[in-house]
């Protein structure tokens, strides 16, 4: 595996070292203004999939689908690191900020006013090319996790 999505590469917790200038977790770098680690696969493939599951919904069910999303990204963390993590990790402001860099990659909004990251592109496109491929990737993230946001 190549580990851009695997759990080998998450690196958290007491592996982390500081660098000039910010710190590294696992062999991602984190500027000292980040203080979050990168997106991983399968944290982008939850934010992929339950953006176009919502996107037609109300404002205010979008919203609690996010919260759901944070707060299983938040637990997860927690689960993989043994660690708290910070007020700010994965929180639903972060959530709704990737969810509009995600909308911006949606052809059928008129929304513009950001742009997806490399990552979000790739799993977009794979999103589109078979919806029910992510979809069963999605699920099995939940179930693997035994963590599971209905």
């Amino acid at each position: 595996e190549d580990g851009k999505g695997s759990n080998a590469n998450r690196g958290r917790g007491k592996e982390a070292e500081g660098v000039a200038g910010g710190w590294t977790v696992g062999n991602r770098y984190m500027s000292d203004s980040q203080k979050q680690r990168e997106w991983d696969r399968e944290e982008v493939v939850i934010l992929v999939v339950e953006y176009f599951w919502t996107k037609n919904l109300s404002p205010e069910a979008i919203s609690e689908v996010q919260h759901k999303v944070s707060d299983f990204l938040r637990k997860w963390e927690k689960l993989l690191t043994g660690d708290s993590v910070s007020d700010t990790f994965r929180d639903y402001s972060g959530i709704r900020i990737q969810s509009g860099r995600i909308r911006c990659l949606d052809h059928e909004t008129k929304y513009s006013g950001m742009q997806g990251t490399k990552l979000q592109k790739e799993i977009v496109q794979e999103y589109l090319s078979d919806p029910q491929k992510l979809k069963e990737e999605a699920d099995s993230i939940y179930k693997k996790y035994s963590i599971h946001n209905s």
